[in-house]
C-alpha cells in the first residue's frame, strides 16, 4: 500500500496518508487555489488504498481554517470514507479544534455522515 505525505503551505493541509504507521492526518489550513485538484489525489488514494487496509483508520482532522470550496472536499473525504465504513472498515474521524467556529464545523459533519466521530479540543 501507498502511502501519502505533503507538507503544509500558506493554503494547503498537511496530508499524511500512511497504512504502515497506521496515521491519517489531515491538518492546516485550507484554501487552495484549486481545491478539486488538491483533493482529488486523496479521495483516489482512499479508494485505491482502503480496501486493502484491516486496522481500525482513525482520520486525525485539524484544519484550523477552510475556505467553502474546502469545506465542500472536506465533507466529500467524509462522504468518502463513509462508504467504505458501510463496506465493513473500522473507521472513525477525530476532529480537533481550539475554537468555537471550527467546534461548530465539527458539529455540522458530524450530523452530515454516519462515522464515529470525536471531538477533541486542542490547545494552541
Amino acid at each position: 500500500m501507498d502511502k501519502l505525505f505533503w507538507e503544509g503551505t500558506e493554503t494547503t493541509p498537511q496530508v499524511l496518508l500512511d497504512p504502515e504507521s497506521q496515521k491519517y492526518e489531515i491538518k492546516g489550513r485550507s484554501f487552495p487555489e484549486d481545491p478539486v485538484e488538491f483533493y482529488q489525489p486523496i479521495f483516489e488514494w482512499i479508494d485505491n488504498n482502503l480496501p486493502e487496509i484491516d486496522h481500525k483508520i482513525i482520520m486525525d482532522m485539524y484544519i484550523e481554517y477552510f475556505n467553502s470550496s474546502s469545506n465542500r472536499m472536506i465533507l466529500l473525504i467524509m462522504k468518502k470514507l463513509e462508504e467504505h465504513l458501510m463496506h465493513g472498515k473500522d473507521i472513525h474521524i477525530k476532529w480537533n479544534y481550539d475554537d468555537e467556529e471550527v467546534l461548530g464545523d465539527g458539529q455540522m459533519y458530524s450530523t452530515l455522515i454516519k462515522i464515529p466521530f470525536e471531538l477533541n479540543e486542542v490547545s494552541v
